[in-house]
C-alpha cells in the first residue's frame, strides 16, 4: 500500500525496481530462448531444403536417363551443356532477373530469353551456357571431392554462380578466359589476394547513407579475394544468390532480412555470441533507427561496439587500438548492421568481404581477422568441421603473435638495438609494443578509435627500424601461431619471415582469452540502446551531427 513514511517508501522504491529487473532478465533470457530455438528451425528448413534439392538432382538423371533411351530429333540437336527451366519460371518471354535453371539452383545471365521445360535450346542459349562452362555433375562437397580418386567434373554451384551473376554480360566470359584473368593472383599472391580499386575513406556529407548497393555488386568486388576455382566449385550451393540484384541489407549480416543465416553459425564462440547480441539489440531497434541519419547509427554503434569490447575481450583494447585494427573492425561491425554503399566503402581493402564470407554461414569472429586468405582458410576449415577450431582461441593468438614488418624497401641490418646482433632483419610483436607504452605512461585503452604511441622508447623502436605501426598491410603472424593451429596453411603473406626479438614485457601479463556473455550484459545494453533512441527521437540530449560525439562509457 502507498505510504508517506519516506524510509518505507525508499524501501517500495528498491523493492518495485528489483522486481522490474527480475522480470526484464526473465525476459532476456526468455528472448535468447526463443531465438535458440528459431535458428534451430532455420537450420532444419536449410536441411529440408538441401534434400530437396538432392530429390530434385535425382528427378533430373532420372528424366536424363529415360530421355536418352527413347532419342529424339529435338534431343540429337541440342548441345551437351543445355540445361532445362522448370515449367514455373518458364511463361515470361525476358526476365530482368535473367534467371536460368541449372542442376544446383538458378544463375543469373545477361538477358537470356526464357526457355520451358518441354523446348529445345534455342542458339543464344546453348552459345551462352557453352560460354558459362556449366557443369552438370561432381561432388557436392569437399569431403566427396577428397573420396573420389578422379572427379570428372565439378558441379555448378555458389562461387560460380556468384561469379557469372557479378560479371553478367562482360567481354570476359564471352572470350573463354574467365578462369584466366579472375584467378590470376600473380601481383598479390604473398597476400593471397588480388588489390581492388580504392575508394575514398572520406564521403562527402550530402552523400545518401542508404545509397543501394546490390549483392551482385559487392560480389564483384569480392572476386579479388578468390582463393582458387577449386575452392569455388566445392562450395553448396546458397539460395541467397539468387536475388543478386537485391540490398545488402536484406541479403547478407545485416540487422534485417534473410542474411541474418550468416549469424545463425552454431558454436560457441564467445566473441561471436557478443556480435550476435548486439545484432539482436540493433534488430529489435531497426524499425526506428534504419531512418535515422548515418551520423546517428555511427554513434549507436560506437556504443555497442565498445559494449562489444568491454565485456568480451577487454585486455584485447589497447593493442587493437594501437595497430589501427580496433577502427577498422569497428567499420566492419557497422557495415554488417547497416550495410550500404557508405559503410562498405570505409572498409580497408583487407578487411572488404570476400566471396566465402557472403556465401558460407560461419562464425562472425572470423570476419575480425585482418587477413583475407585466413579467413578463407578458416571458414572452409570450420565448414568441414576440422578439428573443431575454437574460434576465441584462434583470434587470441592470432593478436597475440601480430608482428609488425617493416617497408619492403627498409633493410634494417644496420640498426643496432640492445640484445639484437642485426645480421638479419628483425620484427616485434604488437602485444610486446602496447606493454612497453604502458609501462612507460601510455594509455591506448583511453583513446576513441586509434592510439598513437607516447612513449619515447617505442618512438625511438619505430623510427629505427620504420615499423608502420598502423598500416594493416604490413601486419603478419608469427610462427608460434601456426604451431598452435598446424591445419592452417596459408600463403607467404600472411607469415613472417623475420626474425622476432623480445622486447623484455612486463611479467606476468597476458592477453586474455574473451569472457562469456553474461545475461547483465545483454540488458544493460539494451537499455541503453533503447535510452539512445528515444532521446534522439523525442527530444536528444546529444549534438549528432558533431563530429567529435561523446566518448563512450564502456571505454
Amino acid at each position: 500500500m502507498p505510504t508517506k513514511d519516506p524510509d518505507k517508501r525508499r524501501k517500495q522504491n528498491c523493492e518495485n525496481q528489483k522486481r522490474w529487473r527480475e522480470r526484464q532478465t526473465h525476459q532476456l533470457h526468455n528472448l535468447q530462448a526463443t531465438l535458440e530455438e528459431r535458428n534451430r528451425e532455420v537450420e532444419s528448413l536449410q536441411q529440408q531444403l538441401r534434400s530437396a534439392l538432392d530429390q530434385v538432382r535425382g528427378l533430373r538423371k532420372l528424366r536424363t536417363v529415360d530421355e536418352q533411351r527413347k532419342p529424339s530429333p529435338a534431343n540429337t540437336n541440342r548441345s551437351s551443356s543445355q540445361v532445362a527451366v522448370p515449367p514455373e519460371l518458364a511463361p515470361t518471354a525476358w526476365y530482368n532477373a535473367h534467371t536460368l535453371a541449372v542442376d544446383r539452383g538458378v544463375v543469373s545471365f545477361p538477358n537470356m530469353p526464357a526457355l520451358s521445360a518441354s523446348s529445345s535450346a534455342s542458339p543464344e542459349i546453348e552459345e551462352a551456357v557453352d560460354d558459362c562452362d556449366v557443369y552438370r555433375q561432381g561432388p557436392n562437397s569437399i569431403s566427396q571431392l577428397q573420396s573420389q580418386s578422379q572427379p570428372e567434373v565439378y558441379p555448378f554451384v555458389a562461387g560460380r554462380l556468384a561469379v557469372n551473376a557479378a560479371l553478367g554480360d562482360n567481354p570476359i566470359t564471352r572470350s573463354g578466359n574467365l578462369d584466366a584473368n579472375l584467378f590470376d593472383h600473380s601481383h598479390h599472391e604473398q597476400f593471397g589476394l588480388r588489390q581492388t580499386p580504392d575508394y575514398p575513406t572520406e564521403q562527402n556529407d550530402t552523400e545518401d547513407p542508404e545509397q543501394t548497393m546490390t549483392l551482385s555488386e559487392m560480389i564483384q568486388e569480392s572476386l579479388a579475394f578468390l582463393p582458387s576455382q577449386k575452392v569455388l566449385e566445392e562450395l553448396p550451393f546458397d539460395p541467397r544468390f539468387l536475388y543478386d540484384n537485391f540490398a545488402p541489407s536484406l541479403m547478407m549480416g545485416g540487422s534485417s532480412g534473410i542474411g541474418q543465416l550468416m549469424m545463425a553459425f552454431p558454436d560457441n564462440s564467445a566473441l561471436s555470441k557478443h556480435i550476435s547480441t548486439v545484432q539482436m539489440v540493433i534488430y529489435g531497434n531497426y524499425t526506428l533507427l534504419r531512418t535515422q541519419p548515418l551520423a546517428f547509427k555511427e554513434r549507436v554503434m560506437e556504443e555497442t561496439f565498445a559494449w562489444m569490447i568491454h565485456e568480451a575481450w577487454p585486455s584485447s583494447r589497447g593493442a587493437l587500438k594501437m595497430m589501427a585494427a580496433y577502427e577498422n573492425i569497428f567499420a566492419y561491425e557497422l557495415f554488417r548492421n547497416f550495410p550500404c554503399k557508405t559503410t562498405y566503402r570505409r572498409l580497408h581493402h583487407f578487411y572488404r568481404p570476400t566471396l566465402l564470407q557472403l556465401s558460407v554461414p560461419h562464425s562472425p569472429a572470423i570476419d575480425w581477422l585482418p587477413w583475407p586468405a585466413l579467413r578463407n582458410h578458416v571458414i572452409l576449415l570450420q565448414q568441414n568441421n576440422v578439428n573443431n577450431i575454437d574460434i576465441d582461441e584462434l583470434c587470441m593468438k592470432a593478436l597475440e603473435y601480430t608482428v609488425i614488418e617493416p617497408e619492403p624497401s627498409r633493410n634494417n641490418a644496420d640498426s643496432s638495438w640492445p640484445g639484437l646482433t642485426g645480421q638479419v632483419q628483425t620484427t616485434f610483436r604488437i602485444w610486446d609494443m602496447y606493454l612497453m607504452e604502458k609501462a612507460e605512461g601510455g594509455s591506448p585503452v583511453d583513446s576513441p578509435m586509434k592510439h598513437y604511441p607516447a612513449s619515447p622508447t617505442l618512438h625511438k623502436l619505430l623510427n629505427m627500424y620504420k615499423l608502420p605501426i598502423q598500416k594493416i598491410e604490413n601486419l603478419r603472424i608469427d610462427q608460434p601461431f601456426y604451431q598452435a593451429f598446424p591445419n592452417l596453411i596459408l600463403p607467404p603473406g600472411c607469415k613472417s619471415t623475420l626474425q622476432t626479438a623480445s622486447l623484455n614485457p612486463i611479467p606476468g601479463e597476458r592477453l586474455q582469452p574473451p569472457f562469456a556473455l553474461q545475461p547483465h550484459a545483454m540488458l544493460e545494453l539494451q537499455q541503453k540502446i533503447q535510452s539512445m533512441v528515444s532521446e534522439y527521437m523525442w527530444g536528444a540530449s546529444y549534438d549528432w551531427n558533431n563530429q567529435r560525439a561523446p566518448q563512450s562509457e564502456f571505454t
